[in-house]
C-alpha cells in the first residue's frame, strides 16, 4: 500500500466516516503529502516514523502515546518529530513521550517522570525539576591530560564526582559558594596551565544520572 491507501484502511477499521479530508489533513501535517502515492516500503525510516504518528493522529485524540519516536532517526528526521510534536501541544494534545533521548525530552515536554529499574523515581514541572536538582558543573579545559585527577580531588566534600575525558574535567559541586572560593585554588595546586574554565548549567541528563545513582543507594 501507499501512506493514502494505508491510512485509509485504517480508517475503515475504525468505523470512520469522511475519511479524505481527515487523510488528506493528517499526511500534510506530517510533512508526507508529496509521497503519498510512494509505496511504504520505499519509504525511510524517518518518513515510517511519520506515517506511524500519523496513523496514531487519524482519529483526532485528546491525549497521544508515542514510544521512542525518534530513535534511530538521523539529525533530521529528529527534529521532524519534535516540530510534529510540539505543534501537537499547541493543539492543546497531551502528548505522553516515552524516551532514552534526554535532549528530546528537554526540548519538547513540560513534565518529566523518571523511571528506574521499572520504578518512577521522581515526576516533576521541568522548570521545577532544573531548579530543585540543579547542580552547577565546572567545566575546565588543561593544556595537559588531567591524569589522576578524580583521586587527587577525592577528599573534598563539595565535589559530587568528576569526568575526565583526555585534557578536559568536568567538575561536579554540591556546594556553589565553596566551589566559588576554593576550585581555582585547589586547580592552581595541579601544576597544569588551564586553557577554559566555565561553569555550565545542569542538564536533564545529568539530573538523571544523579537521581538513578541515589536511588541505587538507597
Amino acid at each position: 500500500m501507499n501512506s493514502e491507501e494505508y491510512l485509509n484502511f485504517i480508517g475503515e477499521l475504525s468505523n470512520m466516516k469522511s475519511k479524505d479530508k481527515r487523510i488528506e489533513a493528517i499526511l500534510e501535517s506530517v510533512n508526507l503529502k508529496y509521497a503519498k502515492k510512494k509505496k511504504i516500503g520505499e519509504y525511510s525510516r524517518g518518513m515510517k516514523q511519520r506515517l506511524g504518528i500519523a496513523v496514531a493522529l487519524l482519529n483526532d485524540p485528546e491525549i497521544i502515546f508515542l514510544d521512542e519516536p525518534t530513535s534511530a532517526l538521523d539529525p533530521e528526521g529528529r527534529i521532524d518529530v519534535l516540530e510534529i510534536i510540539a505543534e501537537l501541544k499547541k493543539q492543546g494534545k497531551t502528548v505522553f513521550l516515552s524516551t532514552h533521548i534526554l535532549n528530546d525530552a528537554e526540548r519538547v515536554c513540560d513534565y518529566i517522570s523518571i523511571l528506574d529499574k521499572g520504578e518512577i523515581i521522581i515526576s516533576q514541572n521541568l522548570n521545577e525539576l532544573k531548579k530543585k536538582y540543579i547542580q552547577p558543573i565546572y567545566d575546565i579545559e588543561f593544556e595537559n591530560p588531567c591524569g589522576d585527577l578524580s583521586n587527587r580531588f577525592s577528599d573534598i566534600e563539595w565535589i559530587d564526582s568528576i569526568r575526565i575525558n583526555k585534557n578536559t574535567a568536568s567538575i561536579y559541586v554540591n556546594d556553589i559558594y565553596e566551589a566559588k572560593t576554593k576550585l581555582i585554588r585547589e586547580i592552581a595546586k595541579l601544576d597544569n596551565p588551564v586553557i577554559s574554565y566555565k561553569i555550565c548549567e545542569a542538564s536533564l541528563e545529568d539530573i538523571f544520572i544523579r537521581m538513578v545513582k541515589q536511588n541505587a543507594n538507597i
